[in-house]
This record gives structure tokens, C-alpha cells and sequence, in this order.
């Protein structure tokens, strides 16, 4: 659904949109069919299942009357008389009773983990008994349990699955009673602190070193909280794999109207950069140095170097952001206008040095990063380039 906070904007909407149908519904059909309504509709996030037992034309209705609760969200509509997938299940009527099916998309290649690949031997020890347990929890029919467990069977095996290890996992998970599997664990809060590893089978286990040695590192005050406090688990990241290793992207900032490296402003009208954004294709530092850009940039370029110039003595500033230019100026600007909040000296000396002239510094970025960087890295990139060009205002800043 994008990004991280995605699920809980479709929530609070979809639920607000509901109170709001069932109040609608009640009013226009009555309470007996309201009720109905509560008690049938299921919603996981924004995907919604009702079980209809009225006409066609009454469900158009219905669907009429969620498409009016907000001219900005429309649902769309799937039904049948026979089966229909919700999730990955596919909700069968079957001689006036319900079951249940498991239900892949017509995408769905079932290209499972590949045993011989690099990863955590219980990883892929779990993979068996995980799909098999999925499976057995969501079907409800014996003869389509039978024929989705053989379907698994056989696309283990063509991941290079042991066949041992296919039958265990499929025996283990057929001997917890369905019932079981259905019921929703409560979940306690733990506090988790995760000891991670890159995965590599030619490493030493390092996270059973650090649990022998647990007395010994308590005995640091720091450790000792650290280790009373949270419970230490081990966890695996992937190792890079040749793809990663051997294939690096590398984009930059397209600016259609030119060709050539260069930066220019971006011209949006409510751009509040533009008015201070130096442009040209190379930039000469009051030292005498000349430094000409290898890249294309305007206001919304990001994971750069920059200068800033001081407009009333002239002298220089570099600086780094991981973020936008637009942004980053914004933040200076801010802290030129009020010293509450100011965090970097220049700021305070642009205040007092160019108090009456506009715009009272203007910036010049100079260097992109072409991949994704950490503070540090851009730090260092940027010490690299202070000890090169000399700017009088780092120097009188440190």
C-alpha cells in the first residue's frame, strides 16, 4: 500500500466511512437491514467482503450508496454466486453451506525459497511446514486440503526441497486440529533488542559467543541495563547477492530544457529557494579555486554538497544534506530570520554580516552523491572538500 502509514490512513478512513454507511442504510432501508449489514460486512484495511442474501438490484443499490459517502473514494465491485476470493481465500458456496479454499492470483508463480540458496539453514528448514500450516489453517475441505498439500508437495520439490523435510513439515502441520489454528494468539509486548548479522555459512557464530559470554558483559553497568532490560535475539540480514554486488544504478537529476551539467533554478512559483539559487555550470570560491559540476541540479535535487555565499562579505560556506536543496534552505533561512532556532553559526553570522541585502547568501550545489549515503559519508566528502577550497566561513565556524 506504499508508504508505512499507509494501513492506518486506510483504517480511520474505512472506518469512518462505515459509521457513516450504517447510518445511511438505516435510514433509507430500515433497521432490520442494517443490522444485517453490520453483521455481515468484513474489512481487512481497504478490501471489503459482504455475504448478500438479498436481490442483485438491491446490492446495486447498496453499492450506489457507498460510492456517495465521499466523492473522492469509489469501491469497486466483484460478485458471485458461486465462489469469490477475499485475501487469499476464496469463499466457496457449495450445497447451501460455506467453505473455504486457499486462493493464489493468476500471478502467483509459487517460486518459494530455493534450498541451495544462501540463506539461514532454519530458514529454509521452516518453509514446509510454514506453507503447509497456511494452508491447513485457511482450508476447509478435506479432499481440497488433500489436493493443495500435493500442489505443495511438488513445488517444493522443484525448489530443490529435501523430501523429508517436505513430509515432516506437511505431517506437522496436519497435527494441529483446525480449530486450533484458527484461534487468534494474544500477543504479549516484549521488549526485543536484535543482535544483527550479515549470513554468511563461512562466519563463526557470533550470537552464541555473545550469549556465553552474557556474565561478562554484565558486568559493565551500561551492558548490565541493556541486558535486563531487553531480550536478545538473533537475526539474519541477507548477504549481497551477485546481482547486488555486480549491478549499481545510477540516476540524476533530469532537467528537460537542458542537455548539459549545469544548475538552474526549478521555477515553480511558490519555490522559496529559487530566489536564492546561484546557477551556471561552475562555481569560483573567494580563495580562487574553480570547481565545475559534474552533474545536473536545481532546487529539488537532493544527497549533495553545496556552498553558501555570504552576500555582505563574500565568503564562503560548504555544507551537506541528504535531503532536498529546497528543503535544507529552508531550514537555513529559517534559522538566518529567528535565532531561537538556530543550529549552525553561519547562520548567525549571515544575520549580522548581510542584514540589508536580499537575498542576504546565495548557494551553489556543487557535488552529488550518485547513490544512497549515510551523514558520515557526506561528512566526509564534505571535510575533503573544506581542506581543498579553504572557506574562511568553515574555518571561523569550527
Amino acid at each position: 500500500m506504499g508508504r508505512k502509514v499507509a494501513p492506518t490512513y486506510a483504517t480511520l478512513v474505512l472506518g469512518y466511512l462505515e459509521i457513516k454507511l450504517y447510518e445511511k442504510v438505516g435510514e433509507k432501508f430500515g433497521e432490520e437491514f442494517k443490522n444485517n449489514i453490520i453483521k455481515s460486512w468484513k474489512r481487512y484495511l481497504d478490501d471489503c467482503f459482504i455475504v448478500w442474501e438479498d436481490s442483485i438490484d438491491k446490492l446495486m443499490l447498496f453499492h450506489e450508496e457507498l460510492n456517495s459517502l465521499n466523492p473522492n473514494i469509489k469501491f469497486t465491485i466483484e460478485y458471485d454466486q458461486t465462489e469469490l476470493p477475499f485475501l487469499d481465500v476464496m469463499v466457496i458456496k457449495r450445497q447451501g453451506c460455506i467453505i473455504t479454499d486457499i486462493y493464489y492470483k493468476s500471478t502467483d508463480t509459487k517460486q518459494y525459497l530455493l534450498f541451495n540458496s544462501c540463506h539461514p539453514r532454519h530458514t529454509k528448514n521452516n518453509v514446509p511446514y510454514n506453507l503447509a500450516r497456511r494452508i491447513c489453517t485457511i482450508v476447509s475441505d478435506n479432499d481440497l486440503l488433500d489436493l493443495r498439500l500435493h500442489e505443495l508437495h511438488q513445488s517444493l520439490k522443484q525448489r530443490n526441497c529435501p523430501q523429508n523435510l517436505i513430509l515432516h513439515g506437511i505431517q506437522q502441520a496436519r497435527s494441529h486440529p483446525r480449530q486450533d489454528l484458527l484461534q487468534i494468539k494474544n500477543k504479549t509486548d516484549k521488549n526485543v533488542l536484535p543482535f544483527v548479522s550479515t549470513f554468511n555459512p563461512k562466519n563463526p557464530e557470533f550470537f552464541q559467543v555473545l550469549r556465553s559470554n552474557a556474565t561478562f558483559l554484565q558486568q559493565d553497568a551500561t551492558m548490565q541495563r541493556v541486558l535486563n532490560k531487553f531480550e536478545i535475539i538473533k537475526s539474519k540480514r541477507q548477504s549481497a547477492s551477485l546481482k547486488k554486488i555486480l549491478t549499481k544504478a545510477k540516476f540524476s537529476d533530469v532537467i528537460p530544457t537542458e542537455t548539459e551539467n549545469n544548475v538552474q533554478k526549478c521555477n515553480n512559483t511558490r519555490c522559496g529557494t529559487c530566489p536564492f539559487l546561484q546557477e551556471g555550470k561552475d562555481f569560483k570560491f573567494k580563495n580562487g579555486s574553480k570547481f565545475t559540476v559534474r552533474s545536473s541540479f536545481n532546487c529539488t535535487s537532493s544527497n549533495l554538497l553545496y556552498v553558501i555565499t555570504c552576500n555582505g562579505c563574500g565568503e564562503n560556506y560548504i555544507g551537506q544534506t541528504g535531503d532536498t536543496l529546497r528543503h535544507r534552505m529552508t531550514v537555513h533561512r529559517q534559522q538566518i530570520r529567528e535565532p531561537k532556532y538556530q543550529c549552525t553559526p553561519v547562520s548567525g553570522h549571515i544575520r549580522n554580516c548581510a542584514k540589508d541585502v536580499f537575498p542576504n547568501f546565495t548557494v551553489f550545489p556543487f557535488y552529488k552523491f550518485h547513490k544512497k549515503t549515510t551523514e558520515i559519508e557526506r561528512e566526509n566528502k564534505e571535510s575533503l572538500f573544506i581542506s581543498k577550497f579553504k572557506p574562511d566561513l568553515n574555518a571561523f565556524l569550527k
